[in-house]
């Protein structure tokens, strides 16, 4: 998993909203999306002003909005451990099973020693299991249902709808965004 983690692009920034739930969810209130509207931007203008004028300012310690800079990073990064947990054990699972299966028939019906292991079926079959109920568990607990977000992603969107909000209350005109990050309140 840390393979993947390292040489794989950012999928729930990048990806097509409509192709993967997890994107979705991850995009749903972004507040470039919310500049991009109210100033009627280009989404990549938008992610402009939202990253360059205001929250990558906010990343200096002494700066009133460093904290929710912080925890905005922690949500997204926890999403991302999220999803790519989500699906190692989807692959861990198709990869337990389909071996066990493989394993027992090929020791079993052909007498093929060289898959015989010295774990038993109930062994393989509880690992199995425990993989199945991680991953149900993981989904259960970190659902992307729009109207429903649960866990990480809701998380994430709280945050998000902050940031928004504070956009509605701070930044009245497109003049006002260019110039926020040196009238930031």
């Amino acid at each position: 998993m840390l393979i993947l983690l390292l040489f794989s692009s950012d999928i729930l920034y990048y990806e097509n909203p409509e192709k993967n739930k997890y994107a979705k969810a991850f995009q749903l209130h972004w507040p470039s999306k919310y500049i991009a509207q109210k100033f009627g931007l280009s989404q990549q203008n938008a992610s402009f002003y939202w990253f360059e004028k205001l929250f990558n300012t906010w990343k200096e310690p002494n700066h009133p909005r460093h904290s929710q800079w912080e925890r905005t990073l922690k949500r997204g990064y926890a999403c991302r451990f999220v999803y790519y947990c989500i699906r190692f054990f989807e692959i861990l699972l198709c990869i337990s099973i389909i071996a066990t299966v493989v394993q027992e028939v090929a020791f079993k019906k052909f007498q093929i020693e060289f898959f015989q292991s010295n774990i038993g079926l109930k062994w393989k079959i509880s690992f199995i299991i425990l993989i199945a109920l991680l991953y149900i568990f993981i989904r259960v607990t970190n659902r992307t249902s729009p109207g429903k977000l649960t866990g990480v992603w809701r998380r994430y969107a709280e945050i998000n709808k902050m940031h928004i909000q504070w956009i509605e209350d701070n930044i009245e005109s497109l003049e006002e965004l260019k110039d926020s990050s040196q009238a930031d309140t």
